[in-house]
């Protein structure tokens, strides 16, 4: 006699087991399409690194991030690279146009100072040699009369002192002397140290501390790689002009004691700086628009493709100026 007897509980067992199995089998499914998804979101997203570095250094005028950026896994992020790169090239473009005003600016302010020292060299220089010669005759007409002799030496000699101002003035209006047309002109580095150490000189000489005037320190320091090469008249002509500029600030207006002119010219570049221990900048960027010369630095900086740096901290008190200028346009960095 065979008794068939059911078991509710074993069912249950049973059923239960058959529902954990498939919950487990569930979750693996679940856990195995997170980490898919995941992976193809990582992928997906991994190029807004690029795209986030290309927007930071089209902000702080580095387009080389946008032009490195390649093409993109998705439609949507493909078309915002595709934007910037559009940016970028547009920035380029507006870059090159604004270097090329500014150069064409710089031109014309040197165009205008060789016609100032060519009319003073032929309209003053005739006139004073003029008077020199007549204020010797003179002389010689009156030495019997030595009152009137000592007014006339005195006249020959007051030219002599505007003949040789307007002389120290055309040098500072023609440093490098008249342009050789249709001749790229080219400067020995040992001919820029020499007007440097001029300039330097006649600083110290205006300041030296006589008639009850605190001295001042003025000092160039210039390094000359043996593979510098003769620089480019233009660069030559910045360099002095923005020593210039610089000098005149600190002796004029920084109230300095001390005041450093250091460049250093290789193969690659000419590093220029200038650092005094006057009063500084309260607001460099409120400076940079006022008439003391540091935005035209500035400008004349950017406009040969080089670098730009001002600092003013307060500590130690002063102000420092740095620039660097590429010899060859194929080292032009953005400008910082």
């Amino acid at each position: 006699m065979l008794t068939l007897q059911a078991s509710p509980e074993g069912e249950r067992r049973e059923a239960l087991a058959d529902i954990g199995g498939v919950f487990l089998v569930l979750l693996g499914c679940i856990a195995g399409l997170l980490l898919v998804m995941r992976r193809n979101v990582r992928r997906s997203l991994a190029p807004l690194d690029d795209l986030l570095a290309a927007i930071d250094g089209i902000e702080h005028g580095r387009l080389a991030p946008v032009r490195a950026l390649t093409a993109m896994p998705t439609r949507e992020l493909d078309q915002i690279a595709a934007a910037l790169r559009q940016l970028a090239g547009a920035l380029d473009e507006a870059e090159s146009r604004r270097r090329l005003l500014s150069q064409k600016m710089q031109t014309l302010q040197e165009d205008e100072r060789a016609r100032l020292a060519r009319e003073l060299h032929d309209e003053f220089g005739q006139h004073l040699t003029a008077l020199r010669f007549d204020a010797a005759w003179l002389a010689r007409q009156l030495a019997d009369q030595p009152r009137l002799l000592e007014v006339v030496q005195g006249i020959s000699r007051h030219c002599g002192e505007v003949q040789r101002d307007i002389r120290d003035l055309l040098v500072q209006l023609r440093p490098l002397g008249p342009v050789m047309d249709g001749h790229e002109e080219r400067v020995a580095p040992q001919r820029l140290q020499e007007l440097l150490e001029a300039l330097v000189r006649g600083w110290q000489v205006l300041h030296d501390g006589r008639e009850g005037r605190p001295a001042r320190d003025f000092r160039l320091a210039l390094h000359i790689d043996a593979s510098a090469p003769a620089l480019p008249r233009e660069l030559a002509l910045a360099v002095y002009r923005l020593s210039q500029e610089a000098l005149t600030n600190a002796a004029r207006h920084a109230q300095a004691t001390r005041v450093a002119l250091t460049v250093d010219i290789d193969a690659q570049a000419v590093c220029w700086s200038v650092e005094d221990d006057g009063v500084g900048l309260g607001d460099p960027a409120a400076a940079m628009q006022r008439g003391n010369g540091l935005g035209g630095m500035q400008e004349r900086v950017w406009a040969l493709g080089g670098q730009w740096r001002l600092a003013s901290d307060g500590s130690p008190p002063g102000l420092r100026l740095q620039a660097r200028l590429p010899l060859s346009r194929a080292d032009v960095d953005p400008p910082s």
